[in-house]
């Protein structure tokens, strides 16, 4: 089922995380390389989950701008205290 909200292509998330864990990313195991990978991956992928989020409300936008505010605080929060630990 496709959804007209979603655009964005994997391409967009996978290929930016790819060349930066490669570019700063140290080769000393495969297991940290990877969870190099994840971590960037995550961080690019924040932002489509934002778009969608912002073109889902549009469908309800009483509901939507309080909703949005707090999926982009817990996932700024979550981010800044994955940072420190």
């Amino acid at each position: 089922a496709s959804d007209s909200r979603d655009t964005c292509s994997m391409r967009w998330l996978v290929v930016p995380a790819v060349a930066l864990t490669l570019l700063v990313a140290e080769y000393l195991s495969v297991v940290e390389v990877l969870g190099i990978f994840s971590q960037y991956l995550e961080s690019f992928a924040m932002l489509p989950q934002y778009i969608y989020c912002y073109r889902d409300g549009r469908a309800s936008p009483r509901r939507s701008r309080g909703c949005i505010s707090l999926y982009v605080l817990l996932l700024g929060g979550h981010r800044m205290l994955y940072g420190l630990s």
